[in-house]
């Protein structure tokens, strides 16, 4: 890549790149049948969610690797990604197997399973960006990884990016990574964060803690890594599940909860399957932070992407024709989102944010 100065407004009409993985599920259910080619991994979610709630597809950006056991254009996963009509790279090594996961669900409950790899892991690095000029210039990065993974990870772009525009990252923590032992070296991560989203039981997990049930107490976890937030307009962003997400800014002048869109007291409530909903909560936020920096619109439309996607198993049915998912638009779920948790409820008018 040509090394040269950019201005700040050069690259500027990417707003979300994900830098998570992309992953082909066999998903055993718990009925004995076997769902083959189930798309998945925290970067193509992340991408779905901030592709549900933009405005323009082709300011939507990510990876998707597959190897020599994929190589048809016509495969029934690249027709869907390429429906999206996204800046989603996809990219074929005939020298490697696609990544591939088995998923076996072990209880009644959909959010009960089991997971292995079953080819060797794809991971996406500052690297892969040297030839995807446009991305590299993105005005939001989704980042999943570990605290030492990502200050490497921050400190490459802004390298590679070489101009003064810092990019907005948003870090979601591999879970595996959330332990007390690992607290230390995750408040050194978050000087490097401008929106922190763990789930609750992984924040908790970090600060040796089982994981909360009511909202006084994840309150009480997402209060606890306020502190270390040191960029301005920083936040976290908790994903607290079926309660919705809660979030505080570093200097503490926003502080709000956002109710989950499915509810069971509401005749459209449906979950058959909450993989994948935070992923795509972390990329619809990053995405409308990025365009907005509005705190509430971003959350509302986070909660909205993350409906969609666990209302079945893999990625929700987009028609591009119509624009909706699931049948539905994205903004009219928006509305009815407002209209259910009325807008005096969740302040619609206020900035919640920087002005941009």
């Amino acid at each position: 890549m040509e090394n040269r100065e950019y201005e700040a407004n050069d690259k500027s009409h990417v707003m979300f790149t994900s830098l998570g993985m992309f992953i082909v599920d066999e998903v055993h259910l718990l009925n004995g049948s076997v769902r083959k080619d189930v798309m998945g991994g925290g970067g193509l979610y992340a991408t779905v969610g901030a592709r549900i709630v933009c405005d323009n597809a082709r300011t939507i950006g990510g990876f998707a690797d597959f190897g020599a056991d994929m190589v048809d254009d016509d495969h029934e996963v690249k027709r869907v990604i390429s429906s999206w009509n996204t800046l989603m790279k996809q990219r074929v090594d005939r020298r490697r197997l696609t990544t591939r996961g088995l998923v076996n669900y072990t209880m009644s409950s959909t959010e009960q399973m089991s997971f292995s790899y079953l080819t060797p892991k794809k991971r996406i690095g500052v690297a892969d960006l040297d030839e995807e000029e446009e991305l590299l210039y993105s005005k939001s990065f989704h980042l999943l990884s570990d605290g030492p993974k990502l200050i490497e990870i921050v400190q490459g772009i802004v390298d590679k990016r070489n101009c003064a525009e810092k990019p907005l990252i948003v870090w979601e923590p591999f879970g595996v990574y959330c332990v007390s032992a690992r607290l230390e070296e995750t408040i050194k991560a978050l000087e490097h964060v401008d929106i922190f989203t763990p789930n609750a039981a992984e924040a908790a997990c970090l600060l040796g803690r089982s994981e909360p049930e009511t909202r006084e107490e994840m309150d009480f976890v997402a209060n606890s890594f306020v502190e270390y937030l040191k960029k301005p307009n920083s936040a976290i962003v908790l994903r607290c599940g079926k309660l919705g997400s809660l979030t505080i800014t570093g200097d503490k002048s926003y502080h709000r909860w956002f109710p989950a869109y499915h509810d069971p007291k509401f005749s459209d409530f449906k979950v058959v399957d909450t993989t994948g909903g935070g992923n795509s909560f972390a990329g619809a936020v990053a995405f409308m932070f990025a365009s907005t920096g509005n705190w509430t619109l971003s959350n509302i439309a986070a909660n909205v992407a993350s409906s969609f996607v666990i209302e079945q198993l893999g990625v929700p049915v987009y028609d591009p024709v119509e624009d909706t998912w699931n049948g539905i638009s994205a903004s009219a779920r928006q509305k009815e989102y407002i209209r259910r948790y009325e807008a005096a409820e969740l302040n619609i008018g206020e900035s919640g944010g920087r002005e941009m």
